[in-house]
């Protein structure tokens, strides 16, 4: 079997065993963390900003990823150092093949909050797109390792 042919079947292989089940949990996850993160700052009175994030996975979910984009920026005005916000927009670029900016917005989640998976999980995700596999790879692992301490 020839070199190249090799190396997309190991390609495929990490993607279906995981890359892609991950991707599935990361999305049954979004609910949950607006859930965790969001909504205690909304009994402090950042409804609006709730508001916004839940409007933006509700956009998302219906693959209206621009529209996304937009209210998860009006979160990021409403409350400027959120992790949860940059990470959900990061993610929503990353389906809009806008991978500079999810690059970028994830790097912002994770320098307000090293200690978060999901930033990890979305950049690596971003990386792993990018085939830029040792850097998708040292993040992956980043966020299973701070995933297993929550």
């Amino acid at each position: 079997m020839p070199y190249h042919e090799t190396v997309n079947i190991k390609q495929n292989t990490m993607k279906q065993l995981y890359v892609q089940p991950v991707i599935y949990r990361f999305s049954l996850y979004l609910s949950a963390i607006i859930a965790m993160i969001c909504l205690p700052s909304g009994v402090l009175g950042q409804g609006k900003y709730i508001q916004n994030c839940e409007s933006g996975i509700s956009s998302a979910k219906n693959n209206n990823l621009s529209q996304s984009v937009n209210y998860f920026t009006e979160a990021i005005q409403q409350k400027q150092r959120n992790s949860t916000a940059y990470c959900l927009r990061a993610y929503s670029y990353f389906l809009l093949k806008d991978q500079q900016k999810g690059i970028q917005d994830a790097t912002a989640a994770i320098s307000m909050d090293n200690n978060n998976p999901w930033p990890y999980f979305v950049r690596g995700l971003i990386y792993a797109d990018q085939k830029n596999d040792d850097q998708a790879i040292a993040d992956l692992t980043q966020a299973i390792v701070f995933e297993k301490e929550e």
